[in-house]
């Protein structure tokens, strides 16, 4: 009774029963590989953007006021903040 599956079709079966499971993780990983790659590319824009920002605050004394009235609330010597509602 064997003896009557063609050997090509029983090689076939045995491929896909042992690599099925492997394409499917394959393409499994493959979608978290480009997931974690914009993830990358995301942080590495975020990590250039607090560069440069960085560098701005270090060279640029306009810049560094600005961010010091704004984000700290400093005032200049004998300046006087008036605040309305």
């Amino acid at each position: 009774m064997l003896r009557k599956i063609p050997i090509p079709l029983v090689v076939l079966v045995v491929i896909t029963v042992l690599f099925l499971p492997g394409s499917s993780r394959y393409h499994q990983l493959q979608e978290q590989k480009k997931i974690l790659e914009k993830k990358i590319a995301d942080l590495q824009k975020a990590n250039t953007d607090l560069q440069e920002r960085i560098h701005k605050l270090q060279t640029d004394p306009v810049y560094l006021e600005q961010v010091a009235r704004d984000k700290m609330k400093k005032t200049r010597e004998g300046e006087i903040i008036y605040r309305t509602r």
